[in-house]
């Protein structure tokens, strides 16, 4: 298949029209679907019961081969229902979609399936007369190969796997055509959350056409970026951000083990230098030399009304997390859901704290959906890497301010001395000079809602002081910029103003 416009837009069945998230590459479900609509729609000629024997081999979880893609999303504000009592009322709408290249083929391949002549006629009248798979704007070029080309070696590979990290729907052996035929309409008055006659299938994403890099080999793949969809129970309000960046930190760290207990880690095989350089990526703990100052993880959150819905990982160091480590983490059921930790350990490893089913105020019990892992642009959302460099700045989570200051300092004066300490302490004389730093007021009649600004094992006594701030530099700069207390857990963070 290839998408001659250049987008792919699907939403996936498990999540919301609004949710942001593409369905990719397009699951069996959708496919098998597809065709059937193509039949009744295009080729009623063809004998039924054909149709249906095809559909039955392609019922098996295929193979994909897939080219890179980037997310975006385009803003509709449509009305609503109450404009017609005169209120000129709209509410905002997410179209998300995939950029691919025109040309690209993505490949599907069922390679234990083998069709008869008649089958194989059936499928190439109904790949060929496909318009579109997804939404209408997805316009799709499709045909049947006779085996699968040598794809580029920048290409996923995605194969069935019970403990790989993403999942698509299959239709299961048994499904009826009925079954293939619901409409999501049907499927919610059943109060189901799935169809009948599907099934989720895991699949485990591979860099490269054929085989499966590791850490020691050289140009292994690294990764420095990691997205997760949030869904709680209730509200999880931005306030509180700290405490859901932070367990998930604590659960991503738990899969690595303890330095101390290299007898039962499982990444012994990484070799020691890799393990330790793994960990303080994700820690910022060091364990012999001091290496470059903040490259190791941020993470963040993002929001929408004041409610998180979206996590990440941000690994500054260019040379990222080992593939191993990354895909671990991804697989743990440790890092699929927030909940409360049962205890803390101290540096040495012993237990310090009992906590059972405790939780801090503001904590939400959540599952974790990974969206996407890799470079920078698993970020595009964030908006941390501007296509320009840009002179002005403004924060989007408070920055916490590390100085105290003196007796009657003004907050403005104390603010820029703290994000001039910041960029000489990160980045030494790389930054231009800062021009101005302005405090960010809330509109009059709206109060600033107090952040958490403590960690999850703190007091109140630790709560420190945050401000919303615009900057302003001498020269453009391109960013991504994380500073003040706490950046590592989502404070601090800004983006472009222009």
């Amino acid at each position: 298949m290839r998408f001659p416009h250049g987008q792919y837009q699907a939403t996936p069945w498990d999540a919301a029209t609004n949710s942001q998230t593409s369905e990719w590459p397009p699951s069996p479900w959708r496919l098998v679907r597809a065709l059937l609509s193509v039949w009744h729609t295009r080729h009623p000629e063809i004998n039924g019961a054909d149709v249906e024997s095809v559909l039955f081999q392609l019922s098996g979880p295929p193979v994909y081969w897939m080219p890179p893609t980037g997310p975006g999303h385009t803003r509709h504000y449509l009305p609503k229902a109450e404009q017609r009592t005169g209120l000129n009322l709209t509410e905002l709408t997410l179209a998300p979609f995939l950029s691919v290249d025109p040309h690209a083929e993505l490949v599907i391949a069922w390679p234990s399936t083998e069709l008869t002549e008649r089958q194989r006629t059936t499928l190439e009248k109904l790949v060929g007369s496909l318009p579109y798979l997804g939404r209408a704007e997805s316009v799709v070029d499709a045909r049947v190969l006779d085996a699968v080309p040598e794809p580029p070696p920048t290409w996923e590979n995605w194969l069935p796997n019970e403990m790989g990290t993403q999942r698509l729907m299959c239709p299961t052996l048994t499904a009826t055509r009925e079954e293939l035929e619901i409409s999501p309409t049907q499927m919610r008055k059943g109060r189901r959350l799935i169809p009948e006659g599907s099934r989720w299938v895991t699949y485990e994403a591979v860099l490269g056409a054929r085989e499966t890099p590791t850490h020691e080999a050289h140009g292994a793949r690294t990764i420095r970026a990691m997205h997760w969809r949030l869904e709680s129970k209730g509200p999880f309000r931005e306030q509180y951000g700290i405490l859901a960046t932070e367990r998930l930190r604590q659960a991503a760290l738990s899969v690595l083990g303890h330095p101390n207990n290299s007898g039962r880690d499982s990444h012994n095989s990484l070799g020691e230098q890799a393990r330790k350089h793994d960990r303080y990526l994700l820690s910022g703990h060091v364990e012999e030399k001091q290496p470059e100052q903040h490259q190791h993880a941020h993470w963040l959150w993002d929001s929408d009304n004041g409610i998180i819905h979206d996590l990440y990982l941000w690994i500054p160091d260019p040379g990222g997390l080992s593939e191993r480590t990354a895909l671990d983490i991804l697989r743990s059921r440790t890092t699929q859901e927030l909940v409360p930790p049962r205890s803390y350990k101290d540096e040495r490893g012993q237990m310090t704290l009992r906590l059972g089913d405790w939780s801090p105020h503001g904590f939400v019990e959540s599952q974790l959906f990974l969206v996407s892992y890799g470079g920078p642009e698993v970020l595009t959302n964030l908006r941390l890497f501007p296509q320009h460099p840009t002179k002005r700045w403004r924060s989007v989570t408070p920055h916490v301010l590390n100085r105290r200051g003196k007796r009657h300092q003004s907050i403005e004066s104390l603010a820029r001395e703290d994000v001039e300490a910041e960029l000489r302490y990160r980045s030494g004389d790389e930054i231009p000079m800062l021009l101005s730093c302005t405090l960010r007021r809330e509109p009059e009649g709206r109060r600033h809602p107090l952040f958490r600004t403590y960690r999850w094992h703190e007091d109140m006594g630790k709560q420190r002081r945050s401000v919303l701030l615009d900057l302003e530099f001498e020269s453009p700069i391109q960013g991504p910029l994380l500073l003040g207390g706490l950046s590592h857990f989502g404070f601090g963070r800004y983006e472009p103003a222009e």
